[in-house]
């Protein structure tokens, strides 16, 4: 960290662009497919239940199947979709998506700035970075205000 700060502006500037700025752009990029993964699977999971469902209940009309499948795949369904929903995996996707974007415009601007302006932009940047992980402790009730 030393060595970061005794260097130049544009050595600084470019390290603070690569080592906080694009790390922090791939984390929430990762973390957003991560849970769009996980949403598209869970959602698989619900139709799949669903589909096993009709398929147990027409056996049961038309053969002599004395089990109630449907009403086993009807609670798979429903776990399924109460646990994507639980997870907030597509809130999650559009929230980190929209950090990754603003990071982006971010690490795009930090070029332009000469070095009086960096001391600001980099507060604005944090202020980004932490205005996501603000949002992520409200949404799991860590947030205590």
């Amino acid at each position: 960290m030393r060595a970061v700060r005794a260097a130049g502006f544009d050595d600084r500037r470019a390290v603070y662009k690569r080592d906080r700025i694009q790390d922090q752009i791939t984390w929430y990029t990762r973390r957003a497919e991560e849970h769009h993964g996980a949403a598209a699977r869970w959602l698989a999971a619900a139709a799949a239940a669903s589909v096993l469902g009709l398929v147990a209940a027409g056996l049961r009309m038309f053969a002599t199947i004395d089990v109630d499948l449907l009403g086993v795949a009807a609670a798979c369904a429903s776990a399924a979709i109460a646990w994507n929903q639980l997870n907030q995996n597509r809130n999650l996707v559009s929230a980190y998506r929209v950090a990754a974007r603003e990071l982006a415009i971010i690490r795009d601007r930090i070029d332009h700035i000469d070095e009086a302006e960096l001391p600001q932009f980099v507060a604005d940047a944090e202020d980004a970075i932490s205005r996501e992980h603000t949002m992520w402790l409200a949404r799991r009730g860590a947030l205590r205000i």
